[in-house]
């Protein structure tokens, strides 16, 4: 069975107002800003004997969310090493396991030391900021598209008044995250920015000279052979 992407996404929008809507009927609001677990205080005022199977249930999705970013943000890194905007390493794969070790590392250093200099919630807090200023630049992007790009065929079409209202939604958390909390804002951009020497150096920069083509050839021919890398066509 084949479900309308347009159909499931509406469909999964309003199990989620929903849901929101039966926390505030139950929870006072002061509760909801102060639980660490919504989900399960909300089951221990219904019923507090199935509160300990929410608790599993939340785990376990939890889990599975943070599986599914660790199997997928990576994946990120990697097409654009294969469409070249990432250095080339980017772009390969393991012969022994067929996953994008070099991506994955790229992602893994950079969070590591992240999670060194601070705490968690730090860390979580940048990754939100990060999360917003990429869906605002995307819906920036949607809304260029759908402006110079009309009449272009889609899979699927939602009214305007959403993506416009989800990218004010976006810029108000990033005005509100300004005001809050200015510090880790600054931290995440400084982050982002970071890729910007790469992406001068290494895909930007056509003319380089042949000495530094060829210094990144042997670091690139060393990094495949202790990785046991080759590129996915190969």
């Amino acid at each position: 069975m084949c479900l309308e992407p347009c159909n499931t996404f509406t469909t999964l929008i309003l199990l989620s107002v929903v849901v929101n809507l039966c926390y505030f009927i139950v929870l006072p609001a002061r509760d909801v800003l102060l639980s660490d677990a919504v989900a399960v205080l909300y089951v221990y005022r219904i019923h507090p004997a199935l509160a300990v199977v929410i608790s599993v249930l939340v785990t376990t999705c939890s889990v599975s969310v943070l599986n599914s970013l660790i199997l997928g943000q990576p994946r990120m890194v990697f097409a654009a090493g294969r469409e070249g905007q990432m250095p080339a390493i980017c772009g390969m794969i393991s012969m022994k396991y067929l996953t994008p070790w070099p991506a994955t590392l790229v992602l893994s250093i950079p969070a590591l030391l992240v999670l060194m200099s601070g705490s968690v919630m730090s860390f979580i807090d940048m990754v939100g900021m990060y999360a917003n200023l990429m869906t605002s630049a995307v819906l920036v992007c949607l809304l260029r598209l759908r402006w110079t790009h009309a009449d272009v065929k889609r899979r699927f079409k939602v009214p305007l008044m959403l993506p416009v209202f989800e990218l004010l939604l976006s810029l108000g958390v990033l005005v509100m995250t300004v005001w809050k909390k200015p510090a880790e804002l600054g931290t995440c951009i400084a982050v982002i920015a970071a890729g910007v020497p790469v992406y001068v150096v290494f895909i930007w920069w056509e003319s380089k000279p042949r000495c530094f083509k060829s210094l990144i050839g042997r670091w690139t021919c060393c990094l495949q052979k202790l990785f046991y890398l080759v590129k996915p066509d190969s």
